[in-house]
């Protein structure tokens, strides 16, 4: 019975953890932005600016209904797109 309370517990911080990556995101690209002078332009572009906010619960809800032992192989490629990917576009489009 043991086994089964830890790995829900592990379950749940790993959802936490992975729906604070949206968070992540906004925050770094907030980062990236000041250090280069471009707050303004970031604080326009309403989706990069509300967007990772709404994911958060998305992705809390997504970590909880999906079954990840099947599907662990894709996280990596996931958090470099999920992580370079808005930054990249962004400094391309300004």
């Amino acid at each position: 019975m043991r086994y089964n309370n830890d790995m829900q517990s592990l379950e749940y911080v790993t959802v936490l953890i992975g729906a604070t990556l949206p968070a992540l995101s906004f925050l770094m690209q907030y980062h990236f932005s000041a250090k280069a002078g471009t707050l303004d332009a970031f604080k326009r572009h309403q989706m990069v600016y509300w967007g990772d906010w709404l994911l958060v619960p998305f992705a809390a809800i997504v970590g909880l209904l999906v079954n990840w032992a099947n599907i662990a192989w894709l996280l990596a490629p996931c958090l470099k797109v999920n992580i370079c990917w808005p930054s990249g576009t962004r400094l391309e489009f300004l």
